[in-house]
C-alpha cells in the first residue's frame, strides 16, 4: 500500500522558543522572520498595500528624457522570452520561463505594450511588487530555528523581464 501524503508542519519555533502549531501560524512567522532580515514594509490589506505603492511612485521618471531607444523594443523581448530558464518554479503570476519560450514572438505582440508603458511611467505595476515567499533548509544547525533557513522570493516571471531589461 501506498503511504498517503500528510499534511504536517515542519517543525519550527518562534524566536520566543513556542512550537509552532498551525499553517498560519508558520506563514506569520515566516513573514515577520524574513520581513526582518529584508527590512520589508509588512502590509496586511489590500487597500494598504496599495496606499503604500501610490504614495511610492518614481516622480524622477516623469522628468526622465527618453528617446525612442531607450524603451525596450518587441525583437528585445522576444530574445529574452527565448532564453529564459527552463524548468523555473513560476511566480504569483503562474507564469513558467516555458510558456513564453515557446511562443515568444506571439507572447511578445502581446505583452510589448504593457512592458513599453511600465518603461516609459517609470512606475513598476502593484503585481511586480510581491511573489512567493520560500524557505530552503541550509542543511546545517538545528532545523527548530528560522536561522536555520534561507528565503527565495518567486517573482513574477514578467517582472523578472523587466528586470532585466532594467540591469542591461
Amino acid at each position: 500500500p501506498k503511504k498517503a501524503a500528510g499534511d504536517h508542519l515542519p517543525m519550527r519555533r518562534t524566536d520566543a522558543g513556542k512550537i509552532v502549531e498551525s499553517a498560519e501560524e508558520l506563514a506569520e512567522e515566516q513573514l515577520r522572520y524574513y520581513g526582518q532580515i529584508e527590512d520589508a514594509i509588512l502590509l496586511e490589506k489590500p487597500a494598504q498595500i496599495f496606499y503604500e505603492y501610490n504614495t511610492r511612485i518614481n516622480d524622477t521618471a516623469a522628468s526622465t528624457q527618453l528617446t525612442l531607444h531607450d524603451i525596450p523594443s518587441r525583437y528585445w523581448l522576444e530574445q529574452i522570452f527565448r532564453r529564459l530558464p527552463q524548468g523555473k518554479v513560476p511566480g504569483p503570476d503562474a507564469i513558467s520561463g516555458e510558456i513564453l519560450s515557446r511562443a515568444p514572438v506571439e507572447l511578445a505582440r502581446l505583452l510589448h505594450p504593457i512592458v513599453a508603458k511600465v518603461f516609459i511611467q517609470g512606475q513598476e505595476p502593484a503585481a511586480y511588487k510581491h511573489g512567493k515567499l520560500a524557505d530552503i533548509p541550509k542543511g546545517i544547525g538545528n532545523m527548530l530555528s528560522n536561522d536555520c533557513y534561507r528565503s527565495i522570493l518567486l517573482a513574477n516571471t514578467l517582472a523578472n523581464v523587466h528586470f532585466k531589461f532594467l540591469r542591461s
